[in-house]
C-alpha cells in the first residue's frame, strides 16, 4: 500500500512445503512486513535543491531454504557391483550381491530458517548525478543444514543435521555517479562495499562434559561464540632455538621446529593447547566498476577485491 507516493506498507504471508525434507519437518510457514517513507516529499524539503531523493525504508522477514538434493533426509542403499558386498557361493565363479546402507538418514531435517531486520536508504543528490543506498541487516538462522561429521562406530563417517542458530550482522553499500552525460559520451561509475560477521550462537544444547555450558563441536569445526568459519588448531609463538632447553626436553623438539604457544600453562604441547586462530570469513568485499559510452560504443571495466581474513 502506498499513499502520495511518500508513505508505504506492505507485508506478505507464505506457507511453503518441500518433499525433499524428512517426513516430520516438510511444511515451513514464512511472512515479512516494512515500510518506508519518502523524505522528500515532505513541505520542510522543497527548498533543499541538492538532494533530490531520499527514502528511508526498514523491514523484518522470514524466509526459508530448501537446499538440499532430493532423496538427502533418507537413508540410502546400494545393490549389485556398486555396493562392494560379493560373496561367492559353491563353486560358481559369478559371485552374488547383496544389498547395504550406504548413507544414514533423518528423518527431521526440514526448513533452513532466517529471521531478518534490514534497516536502510536509497538518495539522489546534485540533480541526479549521484546516487547513495545502504543497507544494514540483522538475522537469526535456525537449523541450517550441513554435513556433520560423527564417529565411525556408529558404521558411517557423516550425517546431515541442524546447527541450533547462527546470527548474521552486516552492511551493503553502493555509490554511483554519473560522471559525465552528453548528446555522444556518457561515464558511469559504481562502487560496492559489503561487510559481514557471523556467530555460532547455539548449537545441539548438549552438555555433554558436565561444565554448564553448551558443547563445542571440535569435529565439525563449530565453536559457540565465534564464527562458523573459525580456524582452530596450535598458535604458533615462533621458532625452537638451541636455547629453549626446558621446551625442547619437555616436547622432544628439535631446533628450527615450529614453536607453539603452551596456551593451558602445563609446561607441554598436547590437545588442550588448539585455540581459535582466526577465521578464514573476509574483513570486507569491494568492487569498483566504470562503464564509459561512445555512441553506439561501450566499454566496461571492474575491480574486485577481497581484503582480510586468514
Amino acid at each position: 500500500y502506498s499513499f502520495d507516493d511518500a508513505y508505504y506498507l506492505t507485508a506478505s504471508y507464505r506457507r511453503d512445503g518441500a518433499s525433499v525434507f524428512g517426513a516430520d519437518n516438510k511444511w515451513g510457514n514464512f511472512y515479512a512486513f516494512g515500510g518506508a517513507w519518502r523524505v522528500t516529499h515532505e513541505k520542510f524539503m522543497e527548498k533543499v535543491r541538492f538532494l533530490n531523493d531520499l527514502k528511508l525504508k526498514l523491514s523484518w522477514g522470514r524466509n526459508g531454504n530448501q537446499g538440499i538434493d532430493p532423496y538427502g533426509t533418507l537413508s540410502e542403499a546400494v545393490i549389485g557391483p556398486g555396493g562392494g558386498i560379493a560373496y561367492p557361493f559353491g563353486n560358481s565363479t559369478v559371485p552374488s550381491f547383496g544389498i547395504k546402507q550406504n548413507s544414514l538418514g533423518n528423518s527431521g531435517l526440514g526448513w533452513e530458517t532466517t529471521n531478518s531486520w534490514n534497516f536502510g536508504f536509497e538518495s539522489a543528490w546534485l540533480n541526479n548525478r549521484l546516487f547513495v543506498n545502504m543497507d544494514v541487516y540483522l538475522s537469526r538462522t535456525t537449523d541450517q543444514i550441513f554435513n556433520r561429521t560423527i564417529p565411525s562406530m556408529t558404521g558411517f563417517d557423516s550425517m546431515k543435521s541442524t546447527m541450533g542458530e547462527v546470527a548474521n550482522r552486516g552492511v551493503e553499500f553502493r555509490i554511483h555517479s554519473v560522471n559525465i552525460e552528453n548528446k555522444d559520451w556518457r561515464w558511469d561509475t559504481n562502487l560496492t562495499f559489503w561487510l559481514n560477521r557471523n556467530e555460532l550462537v547455539h548449537l545441539y544444547g548438549e552438555d555433554l562434559d558436565g561444565d554448564g555450558r553448551e558443547d563445542d563441536d571440535l569435529g565439525n569445526n563449530l565453536f559457540i561464540g565465534h564464527s562458523i568459519h573459525s580456524i582452530y588448531g596450535y598458535k604458533v609463538a615462533g621458532i625452537v632455538q638451541k636455547d629453549d632447553t626446558e621446551y625442547i626436553q619437555a616436547n622432544g623438539a628439535t631446533p628450527g621446529n615450529p614453536k607453539y604457544v603452551d596456551v593451558d600453562g602445563n609446561g607441554t604441547i598436547g590437545v588442550e593447547d588448539r585455540t581459535i586462530l582466526g577465521t578464514s570469513d573476509p574483513r570486507f568485499k569491494m568492487s569498483l566498476s566504470n562503464t564509459l559510452s561512445w555512441k553506439n560504443f561501450e566499454l566496461y571495466f571492474m575491480l574486485t577485491g577481497t581484503f582480510g581474513g586468514n
